[in-house]
């Protein structure tokens, strides 16, 4: 086997080892992250309904779109209803999906939900070993989906090599997976079947899924106005980082992270900046300031923002002072979803 095979195959095992032992505080640090206090007493508005049959039709295994495209869903009555989560099931070409002939992922359909009126989308991207259904439940965007009307779709990642779902988000083809080819196919699914305003297509993501929230914006920037990783680093990825635009993005992490350190990874196999590099590299290339202004500084939280990009695009993020992997449900007197969801209104897809 090739020397950078091994590398790769070793760093995913030592990792899933990681995972596996911590794999509890994970769960707990990211559900708490992600729950919001006074949800719904209404059990189905957030309990996902058993899969269904395929809603995905004409051009199976298409590649990867990205770039607007109307949504064909508008006017057709939801295949659920309103203010439900739903599994729905997708046929994938095996051929880029380590031999799986179909994926699913969860929607929850806002209880506001019109036909008639285009309304956002948000991915939201568990982490290493987690699952769309379990991230779905009980999730602040499933709630402010309904108070804001947007839709909240969790995407399921695939078994990696070690046996626990992943994100394939370091290159085109990652262990035999194209996701951002499974993305884009969840998108078109989803515009057939609803009401999606394709320049409010949105996507955040957590560890592994904040990883790939990186990768997605220099993949999928021409379909999605804006990304937000969550303690996810950059890799760089064959054939370097091209968007094509300007891309707004947030990120969140905490300082003492060492999971996906914040302060980078200098193995020269999987090279990561640290992250205030990271964000420099983005704001310079998307033609931002270079120098970023503060805009909130407390014992806890550091934020900061490059301004004054082309297109109208913003780089911005919000450091946790001392924060490992997994953050605070909320920042200062606001929850993380409401932080995400103000600064995705104000970047839609140009």
């Amino acid at each position: 086997m090739y020397p950078e095979m091994n590398r790769k195959i070793s760093r995913r095992i030592r990792k899933g080892e990681a995972m596996r032992a911590y794999h509890s505080f994970f769960v707990l640090a990211f559900l708490g992250m992600l729950l919001l206090a006074g949800c719904s007493n209404n059990p189905a508005q957030t309990q996902p309904q058993p899969a269904g049959p395929s809603i995905f039709k004409g051009d199976r295994y298409s590649l990867p779109i990205n770039h607007p495209i109307a949504s064909t869903g508008c006017g057709k009555a939801p295949p659920a209803q309103v203010g439900t989560s739903l599994n729905v099931t997708i046929p994938e070409d095996p051929a880029v999906a380590n031999g799986a002939h179909t994926r699913m992922y969860v929607v929850h359909i806002p209880r506001t939900y019109d036909p008639q009126r285009p309304q956002a989308l948000i991915l939201i991207l568990h982490g290493a070993g987690g699952s769309a259904v379990g991230t779905a439940q009980g999730n602040q965007f499933t709630s402010l989906g309904d108070q804001q009307d947007f839709f909240a779709v969790y995407p399921q990642g695939l078994l990696s090599p070690v046996g626990s779902s992943f994100w394939a988000s370091e290159g085109p083809m990652d262990e035999g997976i194209d996701d951002t080819r499974y993305i884009s196919d969840v998108l078109n699914d989803m515009q057939r079947q609803f009401c999606v305003d394709p320049h409010r297509i949105y996507e955040t993501g957590y560890s592994n899924g904040g990883i790939m929230s990186w990768f997605l914006a220099c993949r999928l920037a021409g379909r999605i106005a804006a990304f937000s990783p969550i303690s996810g680093v950059s890799y760089d990825i064959p054939g370097g980082c091209h968007p094509g635009r300007s891309v707004s993005l947030l990120d969140f992490h905490g300082s003492a992270d060492t999971l996906e350190s914040y302060t980078g990874n200098p193995v020269p196999a999987w090279p990561s900046l640290p992250i205030p590099d990271t964000l420099r590299v983005w704001a310079a290339r998307d033609g931002c300031n270079l120098q970023p202004e503060v805009f909130l500084n407390q014992p806890q939280f550091l934020g900061e923002r490059w301004t004054h990009c082309q297109q109208g695009a913003e780089v911005a993020h919000y450091v946790v002072i001392g924060g490992g992997h997994g953050l605070p449900p909320f920042i200062g007197s606001q929850s993380i979803a409401s932080l995400t969801w103000a600064f995705f209104q104000a970047h839609p897809l140009p």
